[in-house]
């Protein structure tokens, strides 16, 4: 890793200080690092980002596995969390059990819990209480503990109580020093903010201004591969333009860090909702049986109110007021009773 950055600076004709102000420490910092030594994991992040973006995970990865410092440590377990490198976190996790350092402790046990709900080792009911009952002081930890909360919830699609947590935890990380833990706690929390603004709360302006959020904290292909997702989502109604352009941003990045089955869903999403801006709704399309859209899609080719009348049940039963407009607006075309069509969305 020290060896390809240093070719690189020679090719590029970097010097120490030109690094060292691009990244904002001493040049005295870059030479320890390009030396062997160990520095901050940010510092480490900044530097690879700059020098060889295109080799980030694979140097990343290597450099969690060098480091020893607590105060490092789990900034690495954070880093290894969100871009999915799971073997390294458990290696990060183990290392830290071996320390007797009881904060250090606290946070292994935070992200073990973490990773197991994560593999499917526990349910997010076992994930909920160990979290629970687990104690720390430290404000960065009790803010992780917070997060992991609104995914018990999330999960639960309890969003209100989602939403209470999240406006108690923004206050919380707004408090930290800046830095990969605070950008990266954030961009979890926008993350699960910009899905609610759009499909529960149906405000696509604001789903869009905190997904651009996730996109600038920079912490993962997995975060922004989500976040072009749901700005693509939110120009659905408004510009079949836009949402093409950002379905395909978001397609690159889902390529990089998903299965060609998740890929292959979500492009087949995106040819049903630009079936029904374009109008072209006796198109044929793969059929979901369990899906919603697909519902709709069926009841408005054989103009049946029932399959409708599933579609908004299914929407509803989701929490998503988003799409749930599409099935409602069909059937009050239809004639159906205004009352039944209404109270079924507002039970969102």
């Amino acid at each position: 890793m020290r060896r390809h950055l240093l070719n690189v600076m020679e090719v590029k004709d970097y010097t120490y200080k030109e690094i060292a102000k691009k990244v904002n420490c001493s040049q005295g910092t870059i030479f320890k690092f390009l030396d062997g030594q160990k520095i901050e994991v940010e510092l480490v992040l900044d530097i690879v980002k700059l020098l060889a973006p295109e080799k980030e995970e694979e140097f990343m990865v290597q450099y969690c596995k060098e480091i020893d410092k607590p105060k490092h440590i789990k900034v690495a377990m954070e880093y290894c969390s969100t871009h999915h490198y799971f073997d390294g976190l458990k290696e990060l996790i183990n290392k830290s059990n071996s320390y007797s350092n009881k904060e250090l402790n606290q946070w292994s046990f935070i992200y073990d819990t973490h990773l197991k709900w994560k593999s499917g080792s526990i349910n997010s009911n076992e994930m909920y209480n160990a979290i629970i009952c687990s104690d720390s002081k430290n404000v960065e930890l009790h803010l992780f503990k917070q997060i992991m909360q609104m995914y018990h919830f999330y999960e639960l699609k309890k969003f209100d109580l989602v939403e209470q947590i999240y406006n108690l935890a923004k206050l919380k990380s707004d408090e930290l020093e800046d830095g990969y833990i605070k950008s990266s706690y954030q961009a979890r929390m926008y993350q699960m903010y910009s899905h609610i603004s759009l499909r529960v709360l149906n405000i696509p302006l604001q789903a869009r201004k905190y997904a651009f959020k996730i996109i600038d904290s920079d912490v993962g292909i997995s975060y922004t591969a989500f976040a072009y997702h749901v700005i693509a989502l939110s120009y659905f109604n408004d510009s079949q333009l836009k949402m093409n352009h950002y379905a395909n941003v978001s397609i690159k990045y889902f390529n990089e860090a998903y299965s060609e089955k998740v890929v292959h869903d979500i492009h087949l999403r995106f040819d049903k909702l630009n079936m029904i801006m374009s109008n072209n709704l006796n198109n044929e399309f793969e059929r979901d049986n369990d899906d919603a859209l697909d519902l709709y899609l069926e009841g408005i080719q054989s103009n049946d109110q029932y399959l409708l009348l599933e579609s908004l049940s299914r929407f509803t039963n989701n929490k998503d007021r988003f799409l749930a407009q599409l099935p409602e607006q069909a059937l009050l075309d239809m004639g159906i009773k205004t009352s039944l069509v209404k109270s079924m969305v507002n039970n969102i």
